[in-house]
């Protein structure tokens, strides 16, 4: 069976449009099973399921089309939606050697390089994930996601407080709306004792996203800071 890359992508387009996943994780399951060894819909199968954290299966189907002969840019995206499915699951050493894999195939993604830096502070690996942020922003310096990290771990470790406070601020500014990086900035702000400022990044933070439970906590942990 042939199908194209624009029906494969029509499909994911129309499931984001509608948020029924299920329609189109069924439609393609039909089309794996007239032709088990296609590669491009089995990656477009694992990464619908992995949207739906049905995530041992959408594993198993990015793991199959991982080994397929897709093209370099397919093959790029396949590895970092298996690594961030990975990072999901807690399997922290399976998703460095996916972004690694993915970084191999010479595609210049700073994206690629912030995963792998998040996936090293979680391994406790600070100074590998330092660096790998810092690759990501040399490839693209307004990267708010790598931005954001990089701050929060030079401010967390205490490796460099004055850089981590300005790292955080451009992550804010580049995107305001994120409660991660007002939540970041807030912990920075805690970290020099401008408590009034925290907590109005805070504010922010739980106004976008109330029902955040490590904002809510740090919240609570400011306000104990503040009655002292």
């Amino acid at each position: 069976m042939n199908v194209s890359v624009n029906e494969l992508e029509d499909i994911l387009s129309q499931s984001t449009d509608t948020g029924n996943y299920e329609v189109a994780i069924d439609q393609l399951a039909n089309m794996l099973e007239q032709d088990p060894e296609n590669g491009l819909v089995s990656f477009y199968l694992g990464l619908l399921l992995v949207r739906v954290q049905n995530y041992q299966r959408g594993i198993r189907y990015l793991e199959l089309a991982r080994s397929s002969p897709l093209d370099l840019g397919q093959k790029f995206r396949c590895l970092i939606f298996l690594g961030k499915a990975y990072a999901d699951v807690k399997a922290f050493s399976k998703a460095e050697r996916a972004f690694r894999e993915a970084l191999q195939t010479g595609v210049p993604e700073p994206g690629a390089y912030s995963a792998l830096g998040a996936v090293f502070y979680e391994r406790n690996m600070t100074n590998q994930a330092i660096d790998a942020l810092r690759k990501a922003l040399d490839i693209d310096p307004s990267y708010a996601s790598a931005i954001n990290n990089l701050g929060y771990i030079l401010i967390e470790t205490k490796k460099d407080i004055e850089e981590g406070m300005t790292l955080c601020r451009k992550a804010v500014e580049l995107d305001p709306k994120n409660p991660a990086y007002r939540d970041s900035l807030a912990r920075a702000l805690m970290e020099s004792s401008s408590y009034d400022e925290a907590k109005l990044e805070l504010e922010n933070a739980l106004e976008i996203d109330p029902d955040n439970l490590l904002i809510t906590k740090r919240m609570k942990e400011l306000l104990k800071k503040m009655e002292k």
